[in-house]
């Protein structure tokens, strides 16, 4: 009896380890997968940080744009003319999944918040095509920054505009796959509103490539802004007596400021006296 024990013993151990090796290689993969912020920063060779994400995608994101972000999101400086930037390298990434912090801050908030939420556990992965960056040259952007009133005002405020320096552009796809917490009926929801959605898009940008009943797959059909780096700029004179007539960029994390994902309103004089900060 003895040995037929050991044997039963051993056989349930043995099912047990495969079973859990089996857990760990579905798991462990998934959790140890870079997401999407790290693995678009290491291929960039730049500091995740210091990359502000912007998915869904919003107007103006190219590089010399200034804005207030505190209160409602002012755009004091266009961007600059895509015939002023300098074209940089290319680059491609396969599906990656969003992070969940910045599912949070990015999805549920803009345009889409009230379409997909964290507490449905929805899971979002991202792929590019055919990207390039996109950047100008610094004594330009602050160029442009000098002439403007509105931001003049805001420095004569003590107030530091957040004004993008570098941007990331290129073909975007986003993969929505349905979460635990999201029944059918919510679920069928979330899909008859992003094809809603792509149908009012501007110029039919956004379109639903795919969905069923587990996922959806959003696709910008023209080249989009996904990502940006930013600074805050801080004016100053460099003789006492004289009007500003320097600009200092210093760059900003993402944590530290964020420009939601809103089409931006211009600001006029009077919006221009609203105070401009950073997060902390």
């Amino acid at each position: 009896m003895a040995p037929r024990k050991r044997r039963s013993k051993t056989i349930f151990i043995a099912l047990g380890i495969i079973l859990v090796i089996g857990a760990a290689t579905l798991l462990i993969p998934r959790f140890l997968r870079p997401d999407f912020r790290m693995s678009l920063a290491k291929q960039l060779n730049v500091d995740a940080e210091f990359l502000h994400l912007n998915i869904p995608p919003a107007p103006n994101r190219l590089p010399g744009a200034a804005f207030v972000t505190r209160g409602p999101l002012l755009a004091l400086v266009p961007s600059l003319g895509r015939d002023e930037l300098t074209v940089g390298a290319t680059f491609e990434m396969e599906w990656r999944e969003l992070g969940k912090s910045d599912a949070q801050s990015q999805i549920t908030a803009g345009p889409w918040r009230g379409l997909f939420s964290a507490e449905t556990d929805d899971h979002f992965r991202i792929r590019l095509k055919d990207c390039r960056i996109l950047e100008a040259a610094p004594d330009r952007i602050r160029a442009q920054l000098l002439k403007s009133e509105d931001v003049r005002r805001q420095a004569d405020a003590g107030h530091k505009p957040l004004v993008i320096v570098r941007s990331y552009e290129g073909q975007m796809e986003m993969k929505v796959e349905r979460g635990s917490k999201s029944d059918a009926q919510l679920w069928a929801k979330k899909v008859k509103l992003a094809q809603d959605a792509g149908g009012t898009s501007a110029e039919g940008k956004l379109k639903v490539s795919a969905a069923d009943d587990q996922q959806l797959v959003v696709t910008w059909a023209v080249p989009v802004v996904f990502a940006y780096e930013a600074a805050e700029a801080r004016l100053f004179a460099e003789h006492l007596g004289t009007s500003a007539d320097k600009v200092e960029l210093t760059p900003v994390r993402a944590s530290a400021a964020t420009i939601l994902a809103e089409p931006a309103q211009s600001a006029s004089p009077a919006e221009a006296e609203a105070p401009a900060s950073k997060k902390n």
